[in-house]
């Protein structure tokens, strides 16, 4: 049996293998989506406060990924956590807890998406060196998810404005956030680690878990300031 065969038809244990990170991962990412839920939800204080204590960390996970390149490591830190973070202000003022909730369903549905529908489907990587586990099957499940968020998204915001924009949106947003996972991927192998920190067992740092959300955010925003 040759290696291409075997990558296609790995044994059961691999298989089971595959799945063992699932538990942590739904467990701390109810958590720390119930966590954002609440102070989104509660007052605008306590989402300003989210969004503040979530960019401090988020900082600090890029600094140390990035101290071996001393202009990256300080001013693109600025503006690959900066930029996000006005646009979740902006989008948040423009469109309130709502507009929020909508970017996060499409990033969401995607990230959970992709995951499964990688895991089960998945046999065409997209690019393999950078990151190895995403597939062109994972991305398709991914947008068609992303999309329905739009459209649901569609009947609550002010943007979407129709459920056919959602549509579009819903793609052009899933294939963004993928983007940003890519990203710190690429930043990730430069610093020869796994995972941008370890606050959320099963997902690594928190730029691990909002590394979509990072590149989505913006042109949310400026889609929907326009």
């Amino acid at each position: 049996m040759n290696a291409d065969s075997e990558h296609d038809n790995p044994p059961e244990f691999l298989k089971r293998r595959r799945w063992s990170d699932l538990a942590p991962r739904v467990i701390y990412g109810v958590l720390f989506g119930g966590l954002a839920l609440f102070c989104l939800l509660f007052h605008s204080l306590t989402f300003y406060a989210l969004v503040l204590v979530s960019a401090l960390i988020m900082y600090a996970e890029w600094l140390e990924l990035t101290k071996d390149y001393p202009l990256m490591n300080r001013l693109g830190g600025l503006v690959y956590v900066g930029l996000p973070v006005w646009s979740m202000l902006a989008i948040y003022d423009f469109g309130g807890a709502a507009s929020v909730l909508a970017l996060c369903s499409m990033v969401i549905a995607t990230d959970v998406m992709a995951y499964f529908g990688g895991k089960t489907w998945g046999r065409h990587k997209i690019a393999p060196a950078i990151s190895p586990g995403k597939t062109w099957e994972g991305l398709g499940c991914g947008m068609i998810a992303a999309m329905i968020a739009g459209v649901v998204a569609s009947f609550f915001v002010p943007f979407p404005a129709s459920w056919s924009s959602g549509l579009l949106i819903g793609a052009l947003i899933a294939v963004i956030s993928q983007c940003g996972d890519f990203f710190e991927s690429f930043i990730k192998r430069q610093a020869g680690v796994k995972d941008s920190g370890v606050l959320l067992p099963g997902h690594g740092g928190l730029l691990d878990r909002l590394d979509g959300l990072v590149f989505a955010a913006p042109v949310f925003a400026l889609m929907s300031l326009l």
